[in-house]
């Protein structure tokens, strides 16, 4: 682990000092070895972990009772008692939650704005059931509200409401899991929460957003605030509808999504660069990261006898500009190389390339070098020039 460490989320054990800036790796208890850890949440101040017997290990702050201890100093080491077949576990400000193999969840401990779920405000070191809840799937906690995806692909969500983060609508917090306003059965695949805002990736590849939008989160070139779940759009001449998202994460005040073509784009807050477009500007259009201005796609495809390997590159640069390079494919002693150049469209492209083979010997099907390296210019002057190596997969053609 890394980072700060004046509460012990870096170090469960107790070794000072008060920050990490390396990966710092300890056994503790239920985590003899990191393989043992089975999936772990990271709060502010406290973290939680489940463990290889299928029980959560918390560590950290525990000001407020957070990791179901009654010591209210800073705790190393925690295992929260009553909690077993336990798949997922999410911390918030000062509460967390789990989730079971059964489908229903529990959470603990700060209750102000019914974070548990339980139909109360009564803060409680011992878990407690989120009623109505008993098919879930996946759950998602920020700061001060939770939301959990059930099997049939509707969102409850609980806890704090001022913009209607928890339930898709105003009319106070919600002290018990409800439904999402405009999130039908079969919607979600996917459900993230930031501090004040939630999110949904949907079974069809887009992201809708709802609740505050102060920072752009939710991602529909506004900064007004919708209870209503909103479509993400991503940054164009004209904006269009983000598509193809099979990965989606939220923070405080800002989102990212991965592509089907490994392209991550990024929305919302942006004070410390955490949208990666290499700027501080806040964004209220999903942007591609510029980092992944060029790839290869994953998987080509053999022709003419193996003689010849189709692969398809990928170019994200701003409309207008114009992009030339090469692609090199080199797998034991067959190699190819083409030359690829056109407009940027302002998104993420597909250019599919034909490579023959060069010499005697051609490809084969399994695992080969792809190279590419690409310069873009805005009216003849470069303005980005990045080189990408990859291990693609050949196939042979499809019978």
């Amino acid at each position: 682990m890394l980072g700060r460490n004046r509460e012990g989320q870096s170090d469960p054990i107790g070794n000072q000092p008060d920050f990490f800036f390396t990966p710092h790796y300890q056994t503790f208890n239920g985590f003899e070895r990191v393989d043992l850890a089975l999936g772990m949440s990271a709060g502010a101040f406290h973290n939680c972990g489940v463990n290889g017997t299928h029980g959560v290990d918390c560590w950290g702050n525990n000001d407020a009772l957070q990791l179901g201890s009654v010591d209210t100093t800073v705790v190393l080491n925690r295992f929260v008692a009553s909690l077993d077949q336990v798949v997922s576990v999410a911390v918030g400000s000062a509460h967390s939650c789990a989730l079971f193999a059964n489908g229903h969840i529990s959470c603990w401990v700060s209750n102000d704005f019914g974070q548990l779920g339980d139909g109360t405000r009564t803060d409680s070191a011992t878990p407690r059931e989120v009623g109505g809840i008993t098919t879930a799937v996946a759950m998602s906690t920020a700061a001060d509200h939770n939301c959990a995806l059930l099997v049939d692909g509707t969102v409850l969500c609980w806890g704090r409401n001022d913009f209607g983060q928890a339930a898709g609508a105003l009319g106070g917090d919600r002290l018990v899991a409800t439904p999402v306003a405009g999130i039908a059965a079969g919607d979600a695949a996917g459900v993230t929460t930031g501090s004040q805002h939630s999110c949904i990736l949907t079974v069809g590849g887009r992201v809708r957003c709802w609740g505050r939008n102060n920072e752009g989160q939710l991602g529909n070139n506004t900064l007004t605030d919708s209870v209503a779940p909103v479509e993400v759009l991503r940054a164009a001449r004209t904006p269009l509808t983000l598509t193809a998202i099979v990965g989606l994460v939220s923070t405080a005040a800002h989102n990212c999504a991965l592509s089907t073509t490994g392209q991550p784009f990024c929305w919302g807050r942006n004070p410390e660069g955490q949208l990666g477009d290499g700027t501080r500007t806040r964004r209220l259009l999903a942007v591609g990261v510029d980092s992944f201005t060029a790839n290869i796609a994953r998987n080509g495809e053999l022709a003419a006898r193996n003689r010849i390997a189709n692969v398809t590159a990928l170019v994200n640069c701003p409309e207008g500009e114009r992009f030339t390079g090469t692609i090199t494919l080199t797998q034991a002693q067959a190699s190819g190389r083409h030359p690829l150049s056109g407009e940027c469209a302002g998104g993420l492209s597909e250019y599919p390339l034909t490579l023959p083979a060069q010499g005697r010997d051609g490809f084969v099907a399994g695992e080969a070098v792809a190279e590419l390296e690409i310069v873009v210019s805005d009216n003849g002057l470069a303005t980005d020039q990045q080189r990408w190596t990859r291990r693609i997969l050949l196939r042979e053609p499809a019978p």
